[in-house]
């Protein structure tokens, strides 16, 4: 290690205390913590001690401290993770906005049928219960049977929206999405999902968006119509082997599937 200076004499405000060694290999990662000697102009390491658990988790509070994701803990925050965050928003009704007068992954024949069914298109519909996550750059969104704060072990459910892959990942077009993550900008997220344009079902073949005896595009226009009306059809809803703790793990692994 070289010579490294931190701390001016006059604003001695941070000092050097702890170095971390990280040793990585086929089955995992190992780490040690190390003191340091020697002052801020020549900083050395002492002899290493491996990194329990309450050492990592006393170093991810300081380090916490100075995070985006720090802050007040809203009540709809469900998962805080190193990498992701993941929020719940109860059912009820929100505007949605539909343009399905081209799609973009259909045939002539289906986008002849996507600008008869609904066209350039938005109302307020009933939106069931969902969950949404943001990890390293991509977002979520996946959908709940009851309307009631999820726990680990909550079944997920798919989101029955246009624009999102089977992987529940939001595609986000042209979106434009909060600059920064943190507890206090899920609002933020959330208007940006419901103030997009729907375009067309990013899930085909046979994968099936919703458990419904018809189209994606003549089920949405059933609820434009108000055919549902104060409450989501919650049966059309596919179930997901997959729980809110399953989900958390699989975004903290940066969305390498695991056994949920």
């Amino acid at each position: 290690m070289t010579g490294v200076s931190i701390a001016s004499p006059e604003k001695p405000s941070w000092q050097l205390r702890q170095a971390v060694l990280v040793y990585q290999g086929p089955s995992g990662a190992y780490a040690t913590l190390h003191e340091i000697e020697g002052g801020a102009t020549a900083p050395r390491l002492t002899s290493g001690r491996p990194a329990t658990k309450e050492a990592c988790a006393d170093l991810a509070r300081k380090l916490g401290a100075m995070s985006s994701l720090s802050g007040f803990v809203p009540p709809e925050l469900c998962y805080l993770g190193a990498r992701s965050i993941v929020w719940w928003r109860p059912a009820g009704k929100a505007t949605v906005f539909f343009d399905t007068r081209k799609d973009p992954a259909g045939d002539q024949e289906q986008d002849e049928l996507a600008a008869k069914t609904i066209g350039k298109r938005s109302g307020s519909t009933p939106q069931p219960a969902l969950v949404f996550a943001v990890s390293a750059g991509k977002w979520f969104v996946y959908a709940l049977r009851d309307s009631e704060r999820p726990g680990p072990a909550t079944r997920l459910l798919r989101a029955p929206y246009f624009n999102v892959w089977a992987s529940g990942e939001i595609c986000e077009g042209n979106v434009r999405l909060p600059e920064r993550l943190s507890p206090s900008t899920l609002l933020e997220y959330e208007r940006a999902f419901f103030d997009s344009n729907f375009t067309h079902p990013n899930i085909r073949g046979k994968e099936r968006l919703l458990q419904h005896n018809g189209s994606a595009y003549t089920f949405w226009r059933a609820g434009l119509d108000g055919a549902w009306g104060d409450g989501f059809p919650i049966d059309a809803l596919v179930p997901l082997d997959l729980t809110l703790q399953g989900l958390a793990r699989r975004l903290e692994k940066g969305g390498k599937h695991d056994d949920d």
